[in-house]
């Protein structure tokens, strides 16, 4: 990858995320170690290395800046000249100014450790000091970086969690400074707290301790009378703005608390409501909900969630399954299926251990959702799909003309003997069922039309078929079954061996409607001679 396609940088981009994330380490590094610089802290070489770190980085990162892409009025603005420009009318000038008195401190500091006069030294390090002051300016960036991590969160879980560690950090943060300054203001005279108390002489981890606990106390109302007794003005004046400020803070930070928890409990509430919902779509649709695959599960557990979302007050679900999902989820939310699919004849054509294999090719079914009086196909449409009535109940009307022609319809939907490869002389007896003298006929779960549209390119619907209440229909593309079946040696073999008895019905039998054979009477010693032969469209010659 050439240098011209790494940079600049996307602001989403990993290597810029770890880069935010270092500048908010050092800003709440310099924000604790700044502020101590009241107490008389003892030189340590991991604070210096620390210390010299931060420097380099905030050195590298003006070169960082002008190497990543920005928005600018909601474009995403690549151009190096664009980028610059904009970084010179927004940070440029304060990032040179801290990042010249960081080197500065860091010379000074050098030369300071050559004792060639004390009061040079002194001097040294009061400039010293107030340059690493002027390091806090840069935590007017912390904003703008919280609010980046916070436009990256994906759930309002995790948003919820950047919540709480912010609030958590902005109150160790003022407590923390809180307690310096109090240290700072009790140490400039000798009637101050510090000398009253007795934290002249201890270490820095005691006198921190106690600073700490002073500046917690003093904030509370009950302290207005402890308040009353201190010596030094500075810390009387202190003491009441310390108060009124946490009166203010004290009521956000109830405040802010209470909204969260609210939050939470609502997001708990949905995501409870989420979980219901997704065990009674598995229950009802009997999907399986454990998988073994780990990446399998994660993708249903996707899937259940929008499912979930989906969930209305129709009875029926409407739900579009993703395009990218692993075929073994597709197959466990399409199972509800399997028990309408595997009543027709070409899957009882199948035995269980070659239908097993089917089911790896559930993506030949989509799923159509229906409500009272809508309309499935129309007569003389070409049709390429099987139908099959999942849930509802549906109405099929024959077309006049198909009906002139002699054509009965019958009632009964179930005969007592199913077609079976294994009597390959009969494919599909049929009974004596009722006549039925409408023209009508209502189909409920389990029955299938248009059969012939999986062995016959050039089907033509001979009726209507509409939706007499809310329905979910089932149709199985004669292509994509193709491709499915051919997974499979043995049931590519087996539905080969029963188109042809299809086909060879078909042109023996004069079949001009999309019901199933076994409710069309036959003519069984009758043979249409003139009846153009139907080729096949499914399988090998």
């Amino acid at each position: 990858m050439t240098w011209n396609e790494r940079f600049p940088l996307h602001p989403s981009s990993r290597p810029r995320i770890f880069w935010d994330f270092c500048a908010m380490f050092f800003l709440c590094y310099d924000l604790v170690i700044i502020p101590m610089q009241v107490f008389e802290m003892p030189q340590s070489a991991f604070l210096e290395a620390l210390s010299m770190t931060c420097t380099i980085y905030w050195t590298l990162d003006i070169g960082a800046s002008m190497n990543t892409a920005v928005f600018i009025n909601g474009k995403l603005v690549s151009d190096s000249r664009r980028i610059c420009r904009q970084y010179a009318i927004t940070w440029m000038t304060l990032d040179v100014m801290l990042v010249l008195g960081d080197w500065t401190t860091v010379i000074l500091g050098t030369g300071a450790a050559d004792p060639m006069s004390l009061a040079r030294t002194l001097r040294t390090g009061r400039v010293v000091r107030m340059l690493r002051l002027a390091r806090l300016l840069r935590f007017m960036k912390m904003k703008r970086l919280v609010d980046d991590v916070k436009r990256r969160a994906s759930t309002e879980l995790v948003l919820f969690v950047i919540n709480v560690i912010q609030l958590f950090l902005s109150t160790a943060l003022l407590t923390h400074v809180l307690a310096c300054v109090w240290y700072l203001l009790g140490s400039s005279e000798t009637d101050g707290c510090v000398h009253t108390e007795g934290l002249v002489g201890n270490d820095l981890g005691t006198i921190y301790l106690m600073s700490m606990q002073w500046s917690l106390s003093r904030l509370h109302p009950i302290s207005l009378r402890d308040n009353m007794k201190l010596k030094l003005p500075q810390e009387r004046m202190f003491s009441l703005v310390a108060s009124f400020g946490s009166f203010l803070f004290s009521s956000i930070f109830i405040s802010y608390i209470t909204n969260t928890m609210a939050k939470l409990a609502r997001l708990w509430k949905e995501r409870s409501s989420k979980l219901s919902a997704i065990g009674e779509y598995a229950a009802n649709h009997r999907v399986k909900t454990t998988l073994t695959e780990r990446e399998e599960a994660g993708d249903l557990l996707n899937l259940l969630c929008q499912i979930a979302e989906q969930i209305c007050t129709s009875s029926f679900l409407v739900v579009r399954l993703p395009k990218k999902i692993s075929p073994a989820v597709q197959v466990q939310c399409r199972k509800d299926g399997r028990v309408t699919v595997s009543h027709t004849p070409v899957i009882l054509a199948e035995q269980e251990t070659r239908v097993r294999n089917m089911y790896q090719g559930y993506e030949a079914i989509t799923e159509t959702y229906l409500l009272a009086g809508d309309i499935v196909f129309e007569p003389n449409a070409v049709s390429s799909c099987m139908y099959l009535c999942d849930a509802g109940k549906l109405v099929y009307c024959m077309d006049l003309r198909a009906i002139q022609e002699g054509c009965p319809i019958w009632t009964e939907t179930k005969p007592h003997h199913r077609g079976s490869c294994c009597r390959r002389g009969t494919v599909l007896p049929s009974q004596e069922p009722r006549l039925l003298t409408k023209d009508s006929t209502e189909l409920s779960v389990g029955a299938f039309l248009s059969e012939a549209a999986l062995w016959s390119s050039h089907w033509q619907h001979t009726g209507q078929l509409s939706a007499a209440t809310d329905a979910r229909v089932l149709a199985v593309k004669a292509e994509k079954f193709g491709l499915c079946v051919q997974r499979s040696t043995a049931a590519m073999c087996d539905v080969v061996i029963y188109a042809r008895y299809f086909i060879q019905d078909m042109n023996h039998n004069l079949i001009n409607t999309d019901l199933p054979p076994d409710q069309v009477k036959r003519e069984d010693t009758a043979i249409f001679h003139d009846v153009r032969p139907v080729e096949p469209s499914f399988g090998p010659s």
